[in-house]
């Protein structure tokens, strides 16, 4: 990687950076500006490069800027990089459904080592947005509920349209891949489309058991969280044929 093209998208990191401790702290709409801000700044990037290459840009570049044009206020790889360490876990004491928290942080290393391309930054910026809308949902006042299924609803579209850009960029890990599920099901589940939810947490269920099957599962960040979503369906199973 250029000298060059690390500064130019350095700028960029430290907004998202920043926005990210912010929706650790649940200021969600002073997140949700930088966020926006920084993924405007991405987007004007990804069209300049464009122009300069014409109709060799990669695909997954069309694809982003579609997303972007497609709700202006909305706009996930969970994780190229760590979340924030200020994520909020979950608390295996209570009954709560689990929701991946983790803004995505990226550090120098990831931009300088790990070829953090604008491509793959814009893809954080849009889980990053797609998290804050979900979270700032979650904790917003339940006597507005027109308002909160509107988030809900805008948080589902991003982090849709953030799975099938890493599927066509092939940079999908696997946290990235259980908590764009995971966080979706929760969302269909919460406007009362259950079939779709049960479909999203039995492909959760399955993509986890096979990690902890070949014996990878210390790559997936907070899988004590997915499988504690995905027990449910176990549960729930194990107890229909005694009714």
């Amino acid at each position: 990687m250029t000298k060059e093209y690390s500064t130019s998208i350095q700028p960029i990191v430290t907004l998202n950076n920043c926005a990210g401790k912010l929706l650790s702290t649940g200021a969600y709409e002073a997140a949700l500006a930088i966020f926006r801000y920084a993924l405007l700044k991405t987007e004007d990037i990804l069209i300049q490069d464009k122009n300069e290459i014409g109709k060799d840009m990669p695909a997954v570049s069309e694809k982003a800027t579609s997303c972007s044009k497609s709700n202006k206020s909305k706009l996930p790889s969970v994780p190229l990089s760590r979340p924030s360490q200020t994520s909020v876990e979950h608390d295996e004491n209570t009954d709560t459904e689990f929701i991946y928290r983790s803004p995505i942080h990226i550090t120098k290393r990831d931009v300088d080592e790990r070829d953090c391309n604008e491509s793959e930054l814009h893809s954080i910026l849009l889980f990053n947005v797609a998290l804050s809308y979900h979270l700032w949902a979650l904790e917003g006042d339940d006597s507005a509920p027109s308002k909160k299924q509107r988030l809900l609803k805008k948080a589902l579209k991003l982090y849709e349209c953030s799975f099938s850009m890493q599927i066509d960029s092939w940079s999908m890990s696997i946290t990235s891949l259980l908590a764009i599920v995971n966080n979706c099901a929760s969302i269909y589940k919460l406007l009362k489309n259950t079939k779709r939810a049960e479909t999203f947490y039995k492909h959760m269920l399955s993509t986890s058991m096979a990690m902890i099957e070949i014996g990878e599962a210390s790559e997936v960040e907070q899988l004590e969280g997915f499988l504690y979503n995905a027990s449910r369906l176990i549960l729930r199973d194990v107890a229909a044929p005694a009714a």
